[in-house]
């Protein structure tokens, strides 16, 4: 009041005193300037407290917002939009006014002090009424400032200047604010990576808290949010509403398209390129008109700096696309206005690209009917989505790449949407690739050959076409020590009250296909439970009712039990721990209640009348269920029936008792089933008799995922047995097109892993050299013969061992490698019919078709009932243009596999190929 109080009185003063007093006219003057200034650092400051308003009501408005209703959502996310856009107006206002000081204070080398400078960094760094993560408002603002000042520097040739200095320090203020919530949300977000419960967000929340003190939703929604009846006249946001537009639900599985809206920015959407570049990952870039260029009233576009960025992306093999010129809801426009908002991005757009853009996204996801008319009327295509990062809402790049993972997991595809206009995306996308990549998802660009050949192909078949798409083959069914086969098979990713994982349904998906394939067990007898399935109340009923039913299984049957998911132990009074199991609902303690122990694990095994039971859990402290016992039977020729007769109770754990359980690992399955998998598939059966033990599983895994993780898994016998094994009787795989190999990373892990096995097999043999000179010299001093020179491996089993690895080396592709050791194979056993169809096969992936061709007749002529021989040949015949024998081949493939999986596709090649002859 007083600078005002002066003002008037040298007003009064100025007109009582002569004209040419100079004293009076300068005092006036100054008085003047010193108004007008506080005026405007007066406005600058309601501007700030309008931006950290509206970043508060948005942060109150989407709290938790994945719980809502969808309605309530809708509106949410709707209301929150509205502020999002006045605060970025209000932050575009402010940002002009800091980089027009910074431009004044470099004009005078960074001399003069510039009062709205000072005004923002004081605001940010020592306002009482701000709670610390307010400042995360002016992250982008902050980080303009610094990289504005910094260029200005270098262009003069200038030191850091004392602005800079107090500009780094708001920076470094800003940081340590963002890394303490971030640091919350690593916790939870590394917490995906193991089988174990992360702490809270407790810091956040606590904020979270105070700002409802502040604001409540349904008052923020009374101002910003529409009501159910305004949203009817237009369609907004992720919805699948409309055949003509694109939202990213008709995706193939594990495919995404990377879109950014609002740019281009003029440094973050080249870190963002840059980032993309890293992971070899391509992207849509919707650009907003008015950060291209200008368009006169005549429609002559003139292109701006921002135009050569999107240039950049271009140049990169990006795609640039519409997002209209100045973002405003079209649907709250004239019908003039909304056509020059197209039409002037599309002509800015069109001096970039050289020609015209082909995809639309309408600003909020906002549209209605009119609008996708237009838009359709000028060649395009309105492309929204189902995966939103949010990060237009969320400070913390943590939780941004939290949320988007989550939801491409849940749907397994879709258009992501993000933004280049900030640095919380910028910091974010690394964390959401590097994890995508790791899950091996392709990114896609809407309207390439890649996308649309993806889309064709989902749109015919649902699984696409030809030889690619059919079922692995296998021969004979497996001998079997049982009479029936049972399985219960369960894995957790979406826990109601523990945190999220994200392999344990994949884990739990393969290993019952790889039960059913390799194995023998019949769908009808496999009980899987995945995610909301898994509850306390279903796994007891699973195990102590429908498997503990003597009327369903009996005594020479065996039950398999396999499960992935969280684990936890309790210390009990005693002292004694105790390890649980959680379900899907089991609450945040686990407690007996809601958990399944380790002890009623043992329970279920006195419940269930069968033979043998397995028990092998992937999860974190699930060591605690194990106990030893029991001794191991020398072999001798009788070895598989007498294991077999005898009852078995026996577990294979992941980890020991103090040990969390890692859940990432290559190809979707966490270390340790990736290393089970692999042993089922024939490498666990260490004397090549064609069966493998749960002790030779165990011996096998344990060892090799020591070596690649923290954990030590244990292999044991529960209380009950009596010396037996449960035994997976190994069948020989048949190689066709459909044989799963390994991508890049899994081939470099498994080489890892053949490294693995080759020093723990010398270190056995050196270990049982040792045992044979001991027993040998104890003989001699009996005055018996020697113990050694025990009867050597058949030549079935050596040819097992050898055939095993080279299907190894043929899931590897290293083809010659695979030759060797499938030759070596069928020296031993001549007669096996699946070793020659395998060994032709790994020459038709070598391009040698005329070798395959003698292989396959040769795998026909020792079984001519093979049919998956006559599938392969027919293969090889159509690759040397042979569709006369192609067909006959097919045919009789089709003829002797009527029922197989994928065979209505065989028999519609065969018709295309008699067509056309």
């Amino acid at each position: 009041m007083n600078v005002f109080l002066s003002l008037v009185m040298a007003l009064v003063v100025s007109q009582t005193v002569s004209a040419n007093v100079p004293a009076a006219h300068e005092s006036t003057k100054r008085a003047t300037a010193t108004a007008a200034s506080q005026t405007e650092l007066a406005n600058v400051r309601s501007q700030l407290d309008a931006v950290v308003e509206r970043y508060r009501k948005i942060i109150v408005l989407l709290d938790d917002e994945a719980s809502l209703s969808d309605d309530l959502r809708t509106r949410c996310i709707d209301g929150g939009r509205k502020l999002y856009r006045e605060k970025q107006q209000l932050l575009a206002g402010l940002t002009e006014t800091m980089l027009s000081s910074v431009r004044k204070a470099a004009a005078t080398q960074f001399k003069d002090k510039q009062p709205e400078l000072d005004l923002f960094t004081d605001y940010v760094t020592h306002n009482q009424t701000l709670r610390g993560a307010d400042a995360l408002a002016f992250v982008d603002l902050a980080d303009e400032l610094i990289a504005t000042v910094q260029e200005s520097e270098r262009n003069a040739g200038l030191k850091k200047s004392s602005l800079h200095v107090a500009l780094d320090n708001l920076n470094e203020e800003i940081k340590s604010i963002q890394a303490a919530y971030q640091k919350e949300v690593s916790r939870i977000f590394s917490n995906l990576e193991t089988r174990g419960k992360p702490p809270k967000r407790e810091k956040w929340q606590e904020y979270v808290a105070f700002l409802k003190g502040l604001f409540s939703r349904d008052q923020i929604l009374s101002e910003y949010g529409r009501e159910q009846s305004e949203q009817e006249g237009s369609l907004r946001g992720a919805r699948h509403d409309t055949r003509s537009e694109i939202y990213g639900y008709d995706l193939p599985a594990k495919t995404v398209v990377l879109t950014f809206d609002d740019g281009p920015h003029r440094r973050f959407t080249e870190q963002i390129m840059a980032i993309l570049d890293k992971y070899k990952a391509k992207a849509i870039f919707f650009n907003v008109g008015q950060n291209l260029g200008q368009v006169d009233a005549q429609n002559n576009a003139k292109l701006g700096p921002g135009a050569a960025i999107s240039k950049k992306a271009l140049e990169s093999g990006h795609l640039l696309a519409n997002h209209s010129y100045s973002h405003p809801d079209l649907t709250k426009i004239s019908p003039e206005k909304r056509n020059r908002e197209i039409s002037d991005t599309n002509a800015l757009l069109e001096k970039v690209i050289g020609s015209k853009p082909i995809l639309f996204r309408p600003p909020y996801g906002a549209k209605n009917a009119d609008i996708l008319k237009q838009v359709e009327g000028q060649g395009m295509r309105s492309v929204l989505w189902n995966i939103d990062s949010m990060d237009w809402a969320d400070p913390i790049p943590g939780s941004v790449a939290q949320r988007a993972l989550t939801q491409i997991k849940k749907e397994n595809k879709g258009v992501l949407l993000m933004h280049d206009i900030h640095k919380q995306s910028v910091t974010a996308l690394p964390l959401i690739l590097d994890e995508l990549a790791k899950e091996h998802y392709a990114f896609l660009l809407i309207g390439d050959e890649q996308y649309e050949a993806a889309s064709a192909q989902k749109s015919t078949t649902g699984r696409g076409e030809g030889p690619a798409s059919r079922t692995a083959a296998v021969d004979e069914p497996p001998r079997s020590y049982y009479r029936e086969s049972w399985a219960v098979v369960i894995g957790i990713n979406d826990y109601q009250s523990w945190p999220k994982l994200r392999y344990c349904v994949n884990d739990a998906n393969s290993v019952e296909e790889t039960l059913m394939s390799r194995f023998g067990f019949k769908k009808s007898n496999i009980i899987k439970l995945l995610n909301k399935e898994a509850t306390r109340e279903a796994i007891v009923a699973a195990l102590g009712d429908k498997l503990a039913d003597p009327g369903k299984v009996g005594k020479e049957d065996r039950v398999f039990v396999f499960f992935a998911g969280h684990g936890a132990t309790r210390r009990l009074p005693g002292g004694k721990e105790l390890g649980y199991i959680v379900p899907v609902d089991a609450d945040s303690e686990a407690s007996q209640a809601r958990s399944i122990s380790m002890t009623q694990l043992q329970e279920f095994c006195e419940l269930i009348p069968a033979k043998h039971i397995y028990f092998v859990i992937d999860s974190c402290y699930s060591g605690l269920a194990l106990t030893r016992g029991g001794g191991v039977l020398p072999k001798s020729k009788n070895y598989l029936e007498e294991i077999t007769r005898r009852a078995a109770r026996q577990i294979l754990t992941a980890g020991g008792a103090d040990q969390e359980v890692a859940d990432n690992g290559p190809g979707g399955h966490s270390i340790f089933t990736w290393t089970l998998l692999h042993g089922l598939q024939g490498l666990a059966d260490s004397d090549g008799n064609g069966a493998i033990t749960a002790s030779e599983l165990g011996a096998y895994v344990s060892p090799i995922v020591s070596s690649l993780s923290h954990q030590t898994p244990a292999f044991g016998n529960l209380a009950g047995g009596e010396g037996g094994e449960f035994i997976f009787e190994s069948q020989q795989e048949s190689l066709n097109e459909t044989s799963k190999q390994l991508d890049e990373e899994a081939i470099k892990l498994s080489n890892e892993l053949e490294r693995l096995q080759k020093e723990i097999a010398a270190k056995r043999a050196r270990n049982e050299k040792l045992r044979q000179e001991v027993e040998d010299q104890r003989a001699s001093l009996r005055g018996n013969s020697p113990a050694g020179d025990q009867k050597p491996q058949s030549k079935a089993a050596e040819a097992q061992n050898h055939h095993a690895l080279g299907l190894q080396y043929y899931r590897e592709k290293k083809y010659d490698e695979a030759l060797k050791e499938l030759d070596l194979a069928v020296k031993l056993q001549p007669g096996n019919a699946t070793i020659a169809n395998n060994m032709g096969f790994t020459l038709y992936k070598m391009s040698r078709y005329e070798d395959s061709i003698n292989w396959f007749k040769k795998a026909i002529n020792l079984d001519e009932h093979r049919a998956v021989a006559y599938l392969n040949l027919g293969d090889a015949y159509l690759k040397l243009g042979k569709a006369k024998e192609a067909v006959q081949n097919y045919d009789k493939y089709v003829q002797l596999s009527p029922k197989a999986p994928g065979v209505d596709e065989v028999r519609q090649r065969a018709e295309e190929l008699r067509s056309k002859s």
